[in-house]
């Protein structure tokens, strides 16, 4: 690469850490919600299920919206932040999705004084839009654990996208949330199946 190369990438580089960033003195981030999805699996009988806390990679765990700005670099969304720290957030969320499908009373969070028969256990992999295909990118990998042993008896990685229009916060929260939507959905009816 030449010289004149390689400073034009390095102003490209500026640029995209600038407009995803932020910066001092911006105003305060708008705050976005996710959705729990509206699901249809009903097993004749309901386990009792708790729901773990989600674990997350650093970058995942707290409330920033995440954009991959580079196959080997991510930034915070300017602008932008979820209502609350994303592996709590989602977890919420799938909580309400198993209750939306008629578990209402079956799951539970994990935690306390829990008659569960089973545990789900979930990792949050990926959350972000790529920000030069603007496809939001949502993978959570679930195990479903017998309460009384601890052994795994079930586990799958589930993945979905979803387009957004731009990069804008008002494109980008809702494509994540679409994504989110379908793993959710998706989850819901691996479990009732197992």
């Amino acid at each position: 690469m030449n010289a004149r190369a390689a400073m034009i990438a390095r102003i490209g580089a500026v640029a995209l850490a600038a407009a995803f960033g932020g910066c001092a003195g911006a105003p305060p981030a708008k705050t976005y919600d996710l959705s729990a999805a509206t699901a249809t699996a009903r097993p004749a009988r309901h386990p009792q299920l708790a729901v773990a806390e989600f674990s997350a990679a650093a970058p995942l765990a707290g409330d920033r919206i995440l954009v991959r700005v580079a196959p080997d670099r991510i930034a915070h969304l300017a602008g932008a932040q979820w209502s609350e720290d994303l592996p709590a957030l989602v977890r919420r969320r799938l909580v309400q999705s198993f209750q939306n499908a008629g578990w209402l009373g079956a799951v539970t969070p994990a935690g306390g004084a829990s008659a569960a028969d089973v545990e789900l256990v979930g990792e949050i992999r990926t959350f972000e839009i790529d920000a030069a295909t603007k496809v939001a990118t949502v993978d959570v990998s679930v195990q479903l654990v017998s309460a009384g042993s601890g052994r795994i008896r079930a586990a799958k990685l589930f993945d979905a996208n979803a387009q957004a229009a731009s990069t804008a916060p008002d494109d980008v929260a809702p494509a994540l949330d679409r994504a989110l939507g379908d793993d959710l959905r998706a989850i819901v009816s691996w479990t009732s199946g197992r």
